[in-house]
Order: C-alpha cells, then structure tokens, then sequence
C-alpha cells in the first residue's frame, strides 16, 4: 500500500477509540485496548488534535449533544432499568412501551456482571483486559499496521462475541450510546475509522479534509437484458457484481474496508473469501470468521453505485484505480474485466484468432464512468464550534441544502453550551452529512445526464440476441460483412456453425454476451469452486415449485423422464445435469432427479447436435435449421402424450421477479427518521433535570432524529442482513426458487407458477419486519430472530441474533413476470423492469 502508517495508526485509534464492550460498563469511559498494540507504540507522540474530531463528527448528528450530557440525571447503564441495555430500531426507533420490544442482557453468573461491583478505574481495566485477550498474539506483536486493522474490523466483533462471558451474537448489536441506543458502537467505531484516516491524510498536517466520493458505471439494465438463456441473465448479474466487488476490494486494501460506506463489506461473502484465501490465508486455519458457502459466492450483491469516505488527496487516484480495473486502459493494473474476458476467450475459442476490432475494443468500450465527491463541510470553515455560528452555518447549508436551514431554534437552543460566559453551538459538520451526500447523488446523476451517449454503427452482421455491436468473428479478409447472413460462404456463419458446447450453431453473439455465455466455464477455477456449482436454472425448473408443492407427484414425474431418455439417447447427459434449484440441489434425495428441460420440447432440442448422413459432406446452414425442426417436432409429440400431462406441461411457464425498495432517497436525507423521542429508552431520563435543560430536552425530543455518518454506516451494514440472509433463505430453502441478485433492497429472483405469490408476500414481511407467515421468525423490536428455543438450530446462513429489516413505516415495489417458455426470455425481461418501474411503483 502506499498510504504510511500514520494513516493506518489514525484508523486503528478510530476503531479502538471507544471501547467495543463500552456500553456494558457502569461508567462510560476508556478507550479500547489499541495501547496495547506493538504498531501502536509511537501514536501516543503522533496522535493529532485533528484526528480526534472524527469521533465528534461520527456522533454530531445520530446522537446530537444528548452525549454529551452531564449529570446523574442524563446517565443510562446497563441495568438501570432492569432488563439490560434497551434496544432500539436503527430506523423506526421502536419503543419499548410496545410489547414487541427487545433488549441486549448478558447471562446472569458472567463475569461482567461481577465487575460492575468494582471502582470505575477497576472496572475500566478488567474490561479493557477482557478485550485485549480476545486479540491473538500475533496480532498484538505484528509490525503490519494494514494487517492488524483488517483483523480488528473484520474478525473482533465475531471472536468477542464467543467469548465464555458473552456467548452471543447480539452483541454485534450494542449501541454506541445508551441514550440514543440505535446505531451499534461497531457501526460507529468503523465510520469513526474512516473519518480518522481521511483527516491524518498522507501527510502529517492538519489540513486533510474528508471527502464524499460517490462511483459508478454503466449500462447495468442493458448488459442484464441482453439474455437469451437464464445462464445469460444470471452471469450478466454476477458479472456486475464481480466487478464492483473488485472495485471496492482494490480500494479496501488501499484505504482500509471501513472507509467504504456502501455497500458495507461486513461480511460480504467475495469479500470475505477473498480475505482468507488471497490476503490473509493463516486465518482459515483460527476459525476467526466463517468461509463462505458456495451458495453464497454465487449470488449477486453489490450495487454498481458505491460510496468511498477518502481523504482529499487521494479521491482522484481512488477513481483511476476503479477506471483501470474496469477499461484494462493501463498496463500496469491488471483489469479483472479484461482478464474474465480473455479467460472466456481461450476457454470458448480455443486455438482460435479473434479479430480485435470486434472483442478487445467493445470490451474496453463497454463501460461508461462517472464519480462526483464533495468535502464533509464547508472548506473555509472550522470543523466545529464555530464561533460565528451563522456564518458558520450559512456556509454549510451553501454547500449542502441551498436555502435550506439544517437545524431549528429548539435544536439549536438545546445543543448550545455555555462556557464560563461564552456560548457556542457544540455541532460539527457531521450534523450535514445527511444533505452532503444527498448532493453527492444529486451531482452524480446530473453527470450522467449531461453526457450524450451513443453506440456507434455496427456495420454487418450484429448479435441475434440484443441487435447491438458485431458479432464475434475470427480474423479474416475484409469482405465477411457484406456477405449474405444466409449465405453459407459467409465467414462468420461458418465459424458460428462449429459446435462448442454453448451455442446452438444458429445464434451470433457480440463479445459480451460471449463473455456471459461462457462464465460458467472458468467461474470454478476463478472461485475455487467445483464444476457443477455454477449451473443456474433454465426457464423449465419452475416444475420444481410444482413438485414441492404436490410431492406424490414425484414418481410420475421420474417416470416420464426415464421413457424420455429411453426414446432420445442423446437427452441422455443433459438429464444428470443439476437443476439450479438449492432445494433440489442440496437434498440428498431430490438431487438424483431428472433435468426437467426432458420435459420441454423447447428447451431439450438445444442438447439435440444435427449430424450429416457422410463426413465428407458436412450440413449447410439451412439443413442444420431443417433437422433441427424435425427433431423438436418429433420430440414435442412425444411429450405431449394424455398420458403424461393431462393438463398443461408443467415446464412450460416461468416466473421471475424484480424488487426495489421505496423512497430509499428519502431515508437516505433522514426524512423518514422518526422524533428522537422514538429512540431514548423508556423512563429517560430516570429522574428529572433541572428546569432549564428539562424544557429544552423536551422541545429536542421532539425534533427529527438526523441521518447521520454512524447511522448511514450501520443502515449499510444492516442492510445486508435482509440481502444475504433473510431473502435467501426464503427464496432457496423455504421455496423452491432461486436468487439471481440480491443486494441492499434490491432483489431479483427466479420463482415458479405455484409459490410465487406466497414468497413475495413473504418477502414482503421481512423488508418491513412483520409477523412471519410461516412463524419461524420473531418479529419483535422490527427485527427478524430465528426461534432457536422453538425451531432448534437456524439453518445455514442464518444468523441466532436479530436480523435487521427496513421497518414497519417501508414499503418495496416488485414487478413480476410469468411468461410462457415460448416468450424470448429478452422479451420477458424488458416487461419485468416495465412492471417494477411503471407499474408497481407508480401504484
């Protein structure tokens, strides 16, 4: 890396700087164990006055000046109230005077318990000792700043929560302030990292400023749309996927994996893989987290917007490293695009020369570019306490929200403090964070609208599948495009004509639909992976939706198939193919059942090679297409038996369907946020302040609460509880479908004609934290927690603790398709996207 280790140090202090157990001690003071590190051992000397305003700037606006309450009346602990640390919705704030409550309460006989009996300096070292245990040797002793704060991130919240005297994930969810107790101190501590690292900069000066970046590219619906098979739908997903987690990987070693705010990489699967077989490979053998699943590599996550906290100096490098890896422009980074690309390449056309013009400069052309990045605050301006608050805050609201006042009189009236006979407003420019990166989105959407794209001309033969770009071709004279597309002498039908496993000799493919048809052949090697777990359902396995739903079924069903194989010798290998279906897949007895593709006249032909009756004399073009037809008739004769589906084929429809959160804009501005009244536990404060600080926290209770860095970070990270937990096991274990894209509130799934409508109202359930229909979830508190008492041990990939949902007060639109198999799959997807944006969302 080429940040040095004073930056590394700032964000080791940021993560450490409060105490990870700090809302479990009775007095609320001590830093976390990051003394005793040997990479620590200077930053005492070093340690800046300016790096300390990250922790202010974390806190300004999720918890406005309430931390900073003195007295006995404002203190909140663990068991004032008798039931351990009350916790609140990171959104909807839910109160504890509902019977759906929960909190966070350690096992009566813990160790922790004891110690609150002891003096606030004793207290604060047993508990300080507690957590430097659970960091290992070799990370204590480690002169690798990178190396220490990776495993501090990602692997400390896991290890402590299996401590003896804790035993429990749901310490993943205690809060960073008690009286606001929301946003989780792990959530704080990593944005409070972040902000570190961005004001100690590169260089030691107290002039580095934190900047929002936002980066994305594009076309994203187009490269998706462009599908003739499922295969090509789900590797146009992965394939985006792939690429922004290469994006965010690259910058997290730079920058450190908190500095990215969205997605969060908390537990991201590629991510984590990535970590424990590229970066740091001794920790698969500690155990210190969990190596992915496969099922997991699999599914799409990411977003193609991300969001990067960065110092100033390095929002431009941070931007040409993401370029780079996505146009292959530099010789000296290597393009996780252009690699896949040229893998495929060698993979599909073996031995082949393929012109340039139509592989390498459409690849490199594929992706449009655009980032934005504002400051955290006006740059002219102090950080905070201003001590010309109007002019202070008319800069900022300049530079955020124009003509919009960010505070009210009563807020202002509460956080202002006095200071022998001074006043100032104790705020920083963390109370605008919310505005600020609204803009972010703002300006970048208006960089994408300026720019006037177009995709030039493709003279000749284009893609049979989307009309765009020229088909792939090898290298030859300058004639094959005025040729004939029918004309057998046609350079590119001939080499289309050549069976490669993947086309159907009929069908032309620009470079990167190539690229998506054929992932499926180095995904194993790319992921370590075996063979068979990159096959995605085609559009017949909805049949198994009906088979879970009629299981006495099942025997007729394998019957059928076998009087298939029978009659058709060459259906025979495409009849052990895996379905793609987890909950066909992953069950030892349903795995050994037939492809349905058997069933499906349609879909069984692509397995069907024409042959010519002598070598000497192979098949035209058009004496392909001729026995092709032939044999699908056949074969759809023989299917369509009264014997076999007195009613209709049960192969012959598909489902699929998209969802998007609603009004995720509006959450994320805060404009959704509840009173702060919503989030103080019950019975605050426990006794009554005086009489001046009581009216003006009754008018700031009143307010509404602030999006603010900490609670944008955890609202991230939280997020993918429902993407990469809750929405996968409902759609692959509890039904018989399957994901193709799940990520944020973002969803994108493949279900079938007989639960399509109970997943997506359970789906629905989730997003908002209702009642589960199938009660296997709790829902108290807006969160969703496995009944371990009642259903025993949650299944794979499920977490014991509570997970997060978006609320009670939110709402996701779906579109939905169910389309005959006979319906161009392409055709299929321009209606799905039609019936989320125009359809369900307008309703």
């Amino acid at each position: 890396t080429f940040m040095n280790q004073v930056f590394w140090q700032a964000k080791i202090w940021g993560l450490l700087h409060d105490s990870p157990l700090k809302p479990l001690q009775r007095f609320k003071c001590g830093e976390g164990p990051w003394d005793i590190l040997n990479v620590m051992k200077d930053w005492k000397q070093k340690q800046r006055h300016w790096v300390k305003q990250a922790d202010y700037i974390a806190s300004a606006s999720d918890r406005a000046a309430i931390g900073s309450l003195k007295g006995e009346w404002a203190d909140v602990n663990y068991d004032d109230y008798g039931s351990g640390i009350q916790l609140r919705h990171l959104l909807t704030g839910q109160s504890n005077s509902n019977e759906k409550d929960f909190s966070f309460q350690l096992q009566p006989d813990s160790i922790i318990h004891q110690w609150r009996l002891l003096s606030k300096s004793d207290e604060k070292t047993k508990i300080k000792d507690l957590v430097s245990c659970t960091i290992p040797e070799e990370i204590r002793d480690s002169e690798d700043p990178q190396k220490v704060f990776w495993w501090l991130w990602r692997c400390l919240p896991e290890v402590l929560s299996h401590h003896p005297d804790i035993k429990d994930q749901r310490l993943l969810l205690i809060p960073a302030e008690t009286r606001i107790p929301d946003c989780s101190i792990w959530s704080h501590n990593s944005i409070t990292a972040a902000l570190a690292g961005s004001l100690q900069g590169d260089n030691d000066c107290d002039d580095s400023r934190p900047y929002i970046v936002t980066f994305t590219f594009t076309p994203v619906q187009e490269v998706v749309k462009a599908s003739r098979k499922m295969q090509d739908f789900w590797a146009g997903s992965w394939i985006l996927h792939y690429l922004a987690v290469c994006i965010c990987w690259a910058w997290a070693e730079e920058y450190g994996p908190d500095s990215i705010v969205y997605p969060s990489l908390y537990a991201q699967p590629l991510i984590d893989h990535w970590l424990l077989t590229k970066k740091y490979p001794e920790w698969q053998q500690e155990n210190f987290i969990n190596s992915p699943t496969t099922r997991q590599l699999l599914t799409a996550g990411f977003p193609n917007v991300l969001v990067i906290v960065l110092p100033e100096e390095k929002v431009k490098s941070a931007t040409d490293i993401a370029r780079r890896l996505l146009t292959g422009e530099s010789p000296n980074t290597s393009s996780p695009w252009i690699g896949l690309a040229e893998e495929i390449k060698k993979t599909v056309f073996p031995n082949t020369s393929i012109a340039s013009s139509v592989w390498e400069e459409w690849l490199k052309a594929q992706w449009q570019i655009y980032w934005t990045a504002l400051p955290l605050g006006d740059k002219t301006q102090n950080l905070s306490r201003p001590a010309n608050y109007p002019e202070w805050q008319k800069h900022q609201n300049n530079l955020s929200q124009p003509n919009e006042e960010i505070f009210t009189r009563e807020e202002g009236k509460f956080i202002q403090q006095k200071k022998d006979d001074e006043i100032f407003i104790n705020v920083n420019i963390g109370s605008w964070w919310a505005p600020i990166f609204d803009q972010v989105r703002t300006n970048l959407n208006a960089v994408k609208n300026a720019r006037n794209w177009s995709l030039p001309t493709a003279f000749g033969l284009r893609s049979t599948v989307s009309g765009l770009g020229s088909v792939v071709r090898e290298e030859a004279g300058n004639d094959w495009g005025h040729c004939d597309k029918d004309d057998e002498s046609n350079p590119v039908n001939k080499f289309w004509g050549k069976p490669r496993g993947l086309f159907d000799g009929i069908e032309q493919l620009n470079a990167t639909e190539v690229v998506k048809r054929g992932l499926k052949k180095v995904l194993p090697e790319l992921l370590s992976l075996s063979d068979s777990v990159a096959t995605y359902p085609d559009l017949t396995v909805g049949v198994a939706g009906w088979l879970k739903q009629n299981p006495k079924l099942a025997v007729r069903y394998q019957q059928v198939c076998e009087d298939v194989v029978d009659k058709f010798d060459w259906a025979g290998e495409a009849a052990e193919d895996p379905w793609g279906i987890p909950w066909v897949d992953e069950d030892e007895d349903r795995k050994n059942w037939k492809h349905p593709r058997l069933l499906n006249a349609g879909w069984l032909i692509d397995d069907y090679l024409p042959s010519p009756t002598s070598e000497s004399q192979p098949l035209t073009r058009k004496q392909k297409q001729r026995q092709i037809i032939d044999k699908t008739s056949e074969v759809r004769g023989f299917i369509a038996r009264p014997e076999y589906f007195p009613g209709d084929n049960p192969t012959n429809w598909y489902v699929l369907a998209c969802g998007d959160g609603d009004d995720m804009g509006k959450w994320l501005q805060g404009t959704k946020m509840e009173k702060y009244g919503q989030y103080v536990p019950s019975g605050f404060p426990k006794q009554d302040p005086p009489e001046e600080e009581k009216k003006a926290l009754e008018e700031f209770l009143k307010q509404t609460k602030r999006m603010g860095p900490a609670t944008h970070a955890a609202l991230s990270r939280a997020l993918l509880d429902f993407s990469n937990q809750l929405v996968p096991y409902i759609t692959e274990q509890r039904y018989a479908g399957r994901l193709i894209y799940s990520g944020g509130d973002d969803v994108l799934a493949y279900t079938n004609l007989w639960e399509w409508d109970q997943w997506l109202w359970d789906i629905r359930q989730c997003f908002k934290g209702s009642p589960d229909p199938d009660k296997e979830f709790d829902d108290k508190g807006d969160y969703w927690r496995w009944k371990c008492e009642e259903k025993g041990r949650p299944p794979d990939n499920v977490s014991s603790r509570p997970l997060f949902t978006m609320g009670r007060n939110a709402s996701i639109s779906f579109g939905l398709v169910i389309a005959h198999h006979s319906v161009p799959l392409a055709i299929a997807l321009e209606n799905l996207w039609d019936a989320e944006k125009k359809g369900a969302k307008e309703h």
